[in-house]
């Protein structure tokens, strides 16, 4: 933005949304009224707006601000779900707002509704389109990105991207993107006590630290390597679970009981 358009952002405008979001409960798969509540503000701030209701309790909210000359869509996306675990009730104190979706990513959203409202006020004095999609059903274990699915298959989608979920202080227009991925390690008989074991064979657990030992290494050659962009960094692999066993003194079998080791890279 120029600092044109920086002067017309305000801060408290840009609070006040994030409270607002941030007391509207929208655990993954029950994002209804944190989705009708973002198509009114963002209806408000100035964009067309229309919400898809094929998935009744996990919307899609789709909104569009059309600049005054011919130009690319640049796409403004963002989750409305937050993960279902116990969190204290949201909190105003000051300039900190926390609540449950706060950081991830309600705070977000009320980025895009300040943008929408800044080029409204200033007369769309931009090029192209501005779309703005926001979904459901994004936070693992139980989203499953079939809101956001059902928008890339209409495709409803921009020329760019941004994603508002990030960066504290930098708006994000690159990542290293991710994958998550599982590796099953098995061995050939059934699962045995421990001391039935023979001492000879693979216990798969000594299988499993050496792969988990050379993921690490791999994880050490990605950090020590040259990267182009500092501010996104090196690429990475991270370990997220390893399980081994369905009880304390039991040797796993092979295909019945396979181990997983949970990866995001």
């Amino acid at each position: 933005m120029s600092s044109k358009l920086l002067d017309h952002i305000c801060r408290e405008r840009l609070a006040d949304d994030i409270w607002e979001l941030v007391n509207v409960h929208s655990p993954t798969g029950s994002e209804k009224n944190a989705a009708d509540c973002f198509a009114k503000m963002l209806c408000k701030a100035g964009a067309e707006v229309e919400v898809d209701r094929r998935l009744p309790d996990s919307p899609n909210v789709v909104g569009r601000l059309t600049g005054k000359r011919p130009g690319a869509t640049l796409q403004l996306a963002g989750h409305l779900d937050h993960i279902d675990v116990d969190h204290p009730a949201p909190k105003r104190d000051g300039s900190t707002i926390s609540g449950r979706g706060s950081a991830d990513m309600k705070c977000g959203l009320a980025g895009i509704l300040e943008i929408i409202r800044v080029m409204k006020d200033t007369g769309c004095d931009f090029a192209g389109e501005i779309l703005v999609t926001a979904y459901g059903l994004h936070e693992a274990p139980h989203g499953d990105f079939k809101g956001l699915l059902n928008l890339i298959n209409d495709g409803v989608i921009g020329d760019a991207a941004l994603i508002f979920e990030g960066a504290e202080e930098r708006a994000l227009i690159m990542g290293k993107g991710q994958s998550i991925w599982n590796i099953r390690v098995v061995r050939d008989g059934d699962v045995v006590h421990e001391l039935r074991r023979e001492p000879q064979s693979d216990a798969l657990i000594e299988t499993t630290n050496r792969l988990v030992r050379a993921l690490i290494d791999k994880n050490a050659s990605f950090a020590a390597a040259d990267h182009d962009y500092p501010l996104l960094g090196p690429q990475s692999i991270f370990i997220g679970q390893v399980h081994y066993g369905d009880f304390y003194n039991r040797v796993p079998p092979g295909s019945d009981a396979a181990r997983d080791t949970t990866m995001a890279s």
